[in-house]
């Protein structure tokens, strides 16, 4: 969009979307006596998220800076972290904005906001984590410490922008790629 291609294409920067995530810590009664465990629930058709449960360890949080901190398990830890990740289902709605603000070094390309709210689909969905949470800590007698739905955009893997389809009309970009309205430009990562 810095570069102009949304003046040739106003379906460009449309259709952004992003994980749905919720994250939570969940404490045993007592310490296990294991220095790791990595459980993996993957989605199902009646739930499109899939579940990671990541320990033992003493109190922490995830942050996308330290996404290994599962990796220094303690036997002596009551502690698990818990993710979840559903898919997000772009919508119209959602697009990436550019605004008139300059930085000092005159760079454009941190001078935007991403606008994209929760279609109702992704709401169910979101419920349904939380729902799926309290379940998974009733089953391993674990105690949800602390619980987090993350804001569009605060699972760091937004997606769209470039939206692929078989229609011209209402796609940036053909099924392989290849742009519509612009010759000889191509995309081969999430933005399409």
């Amino acid at each position: 969009m810095a570069s102009g291609l949304a003046q040739k294409d106003p379906l460009i920067g449309r259709w952004v979307g992003d994980h749905l995530f919720r994250q939570a810590v969940l404490k045993f009664p007592k310490p296990l006596g294991e220095r790791a465990l990595y459980i993996f629930l993957p989605p199902l058709p009646d739930r499109p998220f899939h579940v990671q449960l990541q320990g033992m360890l003493q109190e922490t949080w995830y942050s996308p800076l330290h996404a290994t901190v599962w990796l220094d398990g303690n036997p002596g830890g009551q502690y698990v972290l818990y993710y979840c990740f559903g898919i997000s289902k772009a919508t119209a709605g959602g697009r990436v904005v550019l605004t008139n603000a300059s930085e000092p070094s005159g760079h454009p390309l941190s001078n935007y906001y991403v606008v994209n709210d929760r279609s109702a689909e992704d709401l169910r969905t979101l419920a349904a984590m939380s729902d799926f949470l309290k379940r998974v800590a009733g089953i391993i007698d674990a105690e949800v410490v602390r619980t987090e739905e993350n804001v569009a955009g605060g699972a760091l893997h937004e997606f769209g922008g470039l939206r692929m389809g078989r229609n011209p009309a209402d796609s940036v970009t053909s099924p392989t790629g290849r742009f519509w309205r612009i010759p000889n430009l191509s995309c081969a990562d999430s933005a399409t």
